[in-house]
């Protein structure tokens, strides 16, 4: 059984799809990866987590012909690759993706099987799309879903959403965006955590980590460290601009925190026990900027549970129903300043509170991991392979 994965981005650090396609090799897939390359890569052979990955550019015609003209003949020049291969099943990594592959599959007699992997809420991504956009987007989203044998959403909320809008008479299958459970050294964390006490000058250490951009909550996480004494903010993650990193700096140079709060460059997913780790408290504050960030349920609310911190997340129905349902944290909302110091005083001021959110969240390790999570896209690959 030959399985193509269709990713229309550099397909780096993408340890959803990584998790995924495992799954899919358990139970006997044949896969190759077909990504985004540099400018003049046509087919270059690469190697990922262990996968064969093809990577073709998305600018056939070079970087001096505008960018529509370019998207489209890339586009049918991916669907001629992927069609080539003589899949059983193409995944796509999202609703272009998706795309690619159903356009491979025009006009064959044996068509492949299309699994439509959807890791946001689609029609709610971009807040500032126009309504024709929405418009055009919400009915060929539909047009895929009911040419797909299989659709994957990240939470329930988005399954609930998805077939609400168009009507389906069943729910996409859930899986969750959960990491396999850490290997944590540690003696290793306890000295990563000192040093970072003794350069910030602190007692209790907050973290952050992932995409550093707007929207994740980090400014109003920087507004609430005046309110919490001995308290550092270590922000671990690559900055989508160097224009909002400076824009931190000087929030945090403003406030007069500056010398409490680090910022760590992004660090490999099997090193990143060690930076969080070494936290009291996981940050998790997702702003409700965009529909899709209303229903998030952010890997990184699960790697913190995986490595064994609590944490405060966001007041948003998904991140809520996590951090309540285990009570291993607390909640704030994700632009108030004052309402996350309170969360994290809540936590960090009280021990018996504190032991009590540690306890719970080590017991939820062994529910909240892939190990368990992976049986649901298991049993619905079986179902449509077979």
């Amino acid at each position: 059984m030959k399985l193509l994965k269709i990713c229309c981005s550099k397909w780096v650090n993408e340890s959803r799809d990584y998790r995924e396609l495992s799954v899919y090799r358990e139970e006997g897939a044949d896969i190759t990866v077909l990504a985004k390359g540099e400018v003049g890569d046509k087919l270059v052979k690469d190697i990922v987590e262990d996968f064969e990955v093809f990577r073709y550019t998305t600018k056939p015609l070079g970087e001096k012909i505008p960018s529509p003209i370019n998207k489209m003949i890339s586009l049918f020049q991916w669907a001629s690759f992927a069609r080539k291969q003589y899949p059983d099943i193409i995944s796509g990594h999202d609703l272009l993706a998706l795309t690619i592959g159903w356009l491979s599959t025009l006009f064959m007699r044996k068509k492949p099987k299309l699994i439509y992997d959807s890791h946001e809420f689609e029609i709610g991504r971009n807040a500032n799309r126009s309504g024709l956009s929405k418009w055009l987007i919400l009915h060929w989203e539909h047009f895929m879903i009911k040419r797909s044998a299989l659709t994957v959403v990240v939470n329930d909320s988005i399954a609930d959403e998805v077939a609400r809008l168009y009507k389906l008479r069943e729910k996409p299958t859930v899986v969750r965006n959960i990491p396999v459970q850490f290997d944590i050294n540690e003696e290793e964390c306890k000295k990563v955590r000192e040093r970072f006490l003794e350069k910030l000058g602190v007692e209790k250490l907050l973290v952050y980590h992932g995409l550093v951009c707007k929207g994740r909550g980090i400014e109003a996480t920087i507004g609430a460290m005046p309110k919490l004494e001995n308290v550092g903010l270590l922000v671990v993650g690559n900055p989508d601009s160097l224009e909002y990193l400076c824009e931190l700096r000087n929030i945090s140079r403003e406030l007069n925190v500056e010398s409490r709060v680090e910022f760590h460059e992004a660090v490999p997913h099997e090193e990143l026990w060690k930076f969080v780790g070494v936290a009291d408290v996981g940050v998790v504050m997702i702003s409700p900027v965009s529909k899709s960030y209303y229903y998030a349920l952010p890997n990184k609310l699960f790697e913190c549970i995986q490595i064994g911190i609590p944490v405060v997340g966001s007041d948003l129905p998904e991140i809520k129903k996590i951090v309540n349902g285990y009570n291993i944290g607390t909640i704030a909302n994700p632009d108030d300043s004052e309402s996350i110091a309170m969360a994290i005083e809540k936590l960090i001021n009280s021990k018996s509170v504190y032991d009590k959110v540690k306890f719970n969240v080590e017991k939820s390790k062994k529910i909240l991991c892939w190990e368990s999570e992976k049986r649901v896209l298991s049993k619905a690959f079986n179902e449509i392979s077979h």
